[in-house]
Formats: structure tokens, sequence, C-alpha cells
């Protein structure tokens, strides 16, 4: 066995088990760490980099990490190719564990083919997928109104949660239930789980406010909150607890009113709380919307995709065409100046000479991106200066500042300092693009730039999780911020 398949294989392995034990966010963040063995090989397609990368999304989507472009390019590959490699089963299990997460994560309520997955998993002996499946399923049917389809799946995940006895999982079952029969408007048993079966803390807290909410009694939860916030509950516990609130018709609201700060995760669906430029297409003069151009300048190198589709290295025939587009997606406001452009290509030009080549550089650069003068004008210019059409146009380094902003800001709690800390150490990954021949040092002052709002965010990481007393994140952080100086 060769070493790159072995470290997959360890790092796969790894993720598995720390996501089975309850830790999330450390099991993401394991996957964060080998990005090069989730993407796909120049050498040949790799069904394991597929399955690598179809659990950092199940992962991603259970912590509320922000999903990048070149992380959504690299879903997109992954699930495409697990489906042409003709194994079926492997693709459907796999795509049914990502719209698992969905379902806990807000974004979806049920999951394709949920009837031949869920045969699937019985019939091959999968019994804790199906017990934590349809309990998420049940969820699902809950938020769509079907509250006899929601009990059915409930009961299921009941039966067999009790027969192995696995705490957590009869916990959120209970809870999937108690939403069922509320929506049925039925009275349900106050009880928690039976005491009888181990249950996480976390887990068991939630249960019992869940329970405590359908109260006739107004204090009723009020002890349990106090209980619940000396402890600090899990990223996927965090989401089960907003999916349940949403689930719940009859006392979801009052259970999302109540529930404990730091037990509001920074799940997908509450996006809002780091805003995000908005993107919507323009309307052509034939009523069709323009294409999407997603430009990516951290990593170390420069890539842009249209439309999720990545351009080929082969199409950027000229060095400067991609430089210019690194030097725009980096500038303030994506604007420069045409004589700044000049000066920074070509230095030991003069000004005629170096006009002349901006125009075939400005060419080349728009005929790679698929730019015409009718189509698709990514990049625009007049008056001297030259910008990328922020309504169609996106840069991986946007939305890395705004996170980084978000964080240090302290706006943002705990756990969701913790997820969005992980998230920037995925996107910065070394930082952002410098050419060998950076004359001028334009493109070195912008990546220590991008470095020290990094490091500010990796030190906010740290605090946070001093708070949250969880003594490794907070030196997994500060070794973080260490290595930027």
């Amino acid at each position: 066995m060769n070493d790159l398949l072995s470290s997959k294989l360890y790092h796969h392995v790894r993720s598995l088990l720390l996501a089975m034990n309850g830790a999330s966010l450390e099991a993401f963040r394991e996957l964060v760490l080998v990005q090069e063995l989730r993407e796909q090989p120049n050498e040949g397609p790799s069904l394991f980099s597929a399955l690598l990368c179809r659990d950092f999304e199940m992962l991603g989507l259970i912590i509320g990490s922000p999903v990048s472009q070149r992380d959504s390019v690299s879903f997109r590959t992954a699930s495409k190719l697990l489906a042409e490699a003709g194994m079926t089963a492997l693709s459907e299990q796999a795509r049914a564990m990502c719209e698992l997460s969905e379902i806990v994560a807000g974004e979806r309520k049920d999951i394709e083919n949920e009837n031949r997955v869920l045969i699937r998993w019985r019939t091959s002996g999968k019994t804790r997928l199906v017990m934590w499946g349809t309990s998420l399923l049940s969820l699902g049917y809950s938020l769509r109104g079907q509250f006899q389809h929601a009990h059915v799946r409930a009961n299921e995940a009941m039966r067999i949660s009790e027969r192995l006895e696995e705490g957590d999982a009869l916990a959120l079952a209970r809870m999937a239930e108690r939403c069922a029969l509320r929506g049925l408007g039925e009275r349900v048993s106050l009880d928690a789980v039976n005491p009888n079966v181990t249950c996480s803390p976390d887990m068991s807290a939630l249960d019992r406010f869940h329970a405590l909410t359908g109260s006739e009694d107004e204090a009723a939860p009020d002890d349990m909150i106090l209980e619940m916030r000396g402890i600090s509950p899990r990223n996927g516990v965090m989401a089960i607890a907003s999916r349940v609130s949403d689930a719940d018709r009859a006392h979801g609201a009052k259970m999302a009113e109540k529930l404990p700060l730091s037990w509001k995760g920074a799940a997908p669906s509450q996006a809002h709380m780091v805003p995000a430029r908005s993107h919507q297409r323009r309307s052509m003069p034939n009523g069709d919307t323009g294409a999407h151009l997603n430009i990516s300048v951290l990593g170390g190198g420069v890539a842009a995709w249209k439309d999720g589709i990545r351009i080929p290295e082969r199409n950027w025939t000229r060095r400067q065409a991609k430089m210019l587009l690194a030097l725009l997606a980096l500038a303030p406001g994506h604007l420069i100046q045409r004589h700044e452009a000049i000066g920074l290509l070509w230095p030991d030009s003069d000004l005629a000479r170096g006009r002349e080549s901006l125009y075939t550089v400005l060419s080349s650069l728009r005929s790679t991106l698929g730019q015409t003068t009718s189509d698709n004008r990514f990049v625009l210019g007049e008056l001297g200066q030259i910008w990328l059409d922020d309504e169609l146009v996106s840069c991986d380094v946007d939305e890395f500042e705004r996170i980084a902003r978000h964080v240090v800001s302290r706006k943002a709690e705990g756990s969701e300092v913790i997820a969005l800390c992980v998230a920037l150490e995925g996107m910065y990954n070394g930082g952002s693009y410098v050419p060998a021949n950076d004359s001028t040092g334009r493109f070195r002052d912008r990546h220590e730039e991008l470095a020290r709002r990094y490091r500010d965010a990796m030190l906010a990481g740290v605090e946070a999780a001093t708070r949250l007393r969880d003594a490794h994140q907070a030196a997994w952080f500060a070794q973080s911020a260490k290595r930027i100086g």
C-alpha cells in the first residue's frame, strides 16, 4: 500500500471515529488539514478522495462551516465521480449522508430515494444509520407538516434506539416523536429519556428542556436553562436544537426564545450572522442571465470558476493575464487605475508601450473568461480605470475578510467563533497569491495584511475556546496564530 493511500485511510478513519464520538468539529478539522487528499489528483480519478470530500461536506454542514467556491466545486466533482463509477450503493449512501446532514443544518427536509436508501441500510445491517436517519427524517416530515409520517418514522427510531440502548439516539427520537404528536394536537408526556439508558449530558439536557417547553407552567423550563448554561454542547447538538425548535409547530418558538445563547450554533441556516455580498445575476437584453465568475487568490495560487466549472490552466495563454486578475481580486473595491496596472505588470516599460501591453493582456484575460462586448462583462474599463463587476464576480478573499471581521468584532459567540475560525483555517491555507516577480511589493503587502487579519481571528478563537474550557482547541488556534508571527 503506498504512502498516499495510507494517509487517506488514516485521516478518513480518524475523522469518522471523531464524528461517531460526537466531536464533529474535531472531525471536520481533521479533513480541513488534508485538502490535497480530498481533491482529485492530476494523474486520474480517486474514489477514496471523493469519499473524503463527501465526509468533509457532511461534517461542514453539521458544524455550520461556510462553503467556499473551491469546496463547492470539489463537492460536485466528488458526487459526479461516485455516480459515474457505477458504484450506485456507495454513491447513494454518500449522498444520503450529506442530505441527512443538510436536514440537521436546516437546508432540506427530506432525502432523495428515501425508501430505497432505508431498505438498503436495513438489508445491509446498517442499523445505526437507520436509527439516526429515521429520527432526522421524522423532523423533516414535521417541518413539512406531515405529522403522521413523522410519527411513524419517530416510532421506528425509538424502537431501534431502545433495543440498542443508544441514549443519544433515543433522546433525538423522543424529541422527534414529541414534535410529531404536538403537530397532531395530542398531549405528550413531559417525561424525558429512560434514566436507565446512558445519555450524553448535552443531549439529555436538550431532551429534558424540549419536554418542559410543553408544560403549562411558563416557569417550568427555567431551572433547566440554568443547568444548560453549565454544559458546553457539541456542534451537532446545537444544530439539532435548532432543527427541533423549527420542527415543533406547537412550542418551537418558545424553545428557540428560551434556549441559552451558548446553545445557539452557527448553522448554515443562520448565515445572516455573517453578512455576505449578494450576487444576483444581471438580466441581459434578451432576458437571459449572465454567467457568474468566482475567483480564488487564497491558498497561494490564482484560479477562476465560471458557473462552477474551473477554467483550465491551458486556457491561460498569458501569464500577465492571470496576474492582472489576481491584482483586481486583491485590490480594494476590485478596482485599479490603468497606470497602476502598467507600473505593476511592466515596471521597466514606458507608458506608451505599457498601454499597448495592457490592451493586449486585457483582451487575453477577457477571452480566457469567455467575455464578449455584449455578454459576461466580468472585467470592465472606463475613464482610466479597470474593475470587476461585483454583480457577476465574487472573490474568496472577500468571504475571508467578512468572516475574519465578524470573528474579531466580538459579535460572534463561543462555539460560533470556533466554527468560523476552523473555516478560516481552511480558506487561508498559506495566504494570498504573491507572484515571483512582485517588483513593487504590492502583492506581498496585501498578503501580509491578510495574514494579520488571520492572526487576529485565530487569537479571538483562542479566547473563545478558553472561555469554553476547550484547551485543545485553544492550543490549536494559538499555534496557527504563532505561525504567522
